[in-house]
């Protein structure tokens, strides 16, 4: 007995308290609970989660990371990849968009987040394998424009928004593997919308919002955007042969230590006079230091 007193027991805790913490403050398991049944199901999520926040594994080997953690910080005791699976298949059949509005408004509530601003942009997810028989509810695996350089292989488009304010994430979709940028954003701005309650915030994006069509609904609509104008529009064009015979004036904007030579300086110039689009929008021309050389 007095052996068994004086053995050693190790506990891990790592970061799991700095996230117990902030999974609390989003009141993630009432609202897990709300979709996700049997209560079994919502630990394994949580196990999961907290697996992919500090260290992402295979599902087969979350339960033997978990193992040398302190059991009171763990969800579940034994949960193998059966049962995430099974607990991953309750998700896929919840209402997740109301789960993740729920979250997210719990998200900005808790931890007072700015939506002034809010940035949008878009990658592709490849998958490996062959995918015979796609479940008909869920997002399309399919070939398209590949932004990992893999058109050989099936594929997702993950669209994601953030707030300016510390990058945290306010609005996600998954699309089809063929679904191109251009008819996302119409979409996202209307979810954003109804989302935050307000229209008035500023919608940053890169050239891919840049289309006449939404940018007129977006200002028809009272919403303000800031994106990037495409090399193939005729403003580049003409902007660039009045640069190349000096007839812009460049006015000095800023300066920052330059980010690819030590002891260097980075100056940014703005171009003086009034620029439009086509469509009536004021055009910002910049000009960078670094990339003039």
């Amino acid at each position: 007995m007095q052996a068994d007193s004086l053995s050693l027991r190790t506990k891990l805790r790592g970061a799991l308290p700095l996230v117990d913490h902030f999974l609390r403050a989003l009141n993630r398991r009432p609202l897990l609970r709300q979709q996700i049944y049997p209560p079994h199901y919502v630990a394994a999520l949580e196990m999961l989660i907290k697996s992919v926040l500090l260290q992402p594994n295979a599902l087969y080997r979350i339960q033997e990371w978990a193992q040398p953690y302190d059991p009171a910080l763990r969800p579940a005791q034994h949960l193998g990849d059966d049962a995430l699976g099974r607990a991953l298949d309750r998700l896929f059949q919840s209402d997740r968009a109301s789960l993740m509005t729920a979250l997210v408004v719990q998200a900005v509530k808790a931890f007072d987040i700015r939506t002034s601003q809010i940035h949008n942009d878009s990658t592709s997810i490849k998958f490996c394998g062959a995918y015979a028989q796609q479940d008909p509810k869920a997002v399309k695996l399919t070939r398209g424009f590949s932004k990992d350089h893999r058109p050989d292989l099936k594929q997702l488009i993950y669209s994601l928004s953030v707030s300016d304010d510390g990058a945290v994430p306010v609005h996600y979709k998954a699309y089809a593997g063929n679904q191109s940028d251009e008819g996302t954003h119409w979409e996202t701005w209307q979810c954003l919308c109804r989302l935050l309650e307000r229209c008035d915030f500023l919608y940053v994006a890169d050239c891919k919002l840049c289309v006449s069509p939404t940018l007129l609904r977006l200002d028809k609509q009272g919403g303000r955007f800031i994106t990037v104008l495409p090399r193939n529009r005729g403003e580049v064009g003409a902007f660039a042969q009045q640069a190349a015979t000096c007839q812009v004036r460049w006015e000095p904007l800023w300066s920052r230590r330059s980010a690819r030579k030590y002891r260097r300086r980075e100056t940014f110039d703005l171009a003086a006079g009034l620029y439009q689009m086509q469509e009536g929008f004021r055009i910002y021309w910049y000009r960078s230091s670094e990339k003039c050389l």
